[in-house]
């Protein structure tokens, strides 16, 4: 198995794995992205400067606390 085929069957099974850990995705707790409408790191995370978006303190989303279910 090459390194690109690798990578790309470890991340299927990572995505396949959280879909199960956390029963899917459930719309009826579903919240929008606090960063994905943000001017500072635009969905990232990041600011330009490299620090960490003030999003990540308090954004309930799936993929900024994806081990946290709401």
């Amino acid at each position: 198995m090459h390194r690109k085929e690798y990578e790309e069957d470890l991340k299927q099974r990572q995505a396949e794995h959280l879909k199960n850990v956390r029963g899917g995705i459930n719309d009826i707790n579903w919240q929008p992205c606090l960063h994905d409408g943000c001017e500072s790191c635009h969905g990232t995370g990041k600011k330009l400067d490299g620090t960490l978006c003030i999003h990540s303190i308090s954004c309930p989303c799936s993929k900024c606390r994806p081990y946290v279910s709401i």
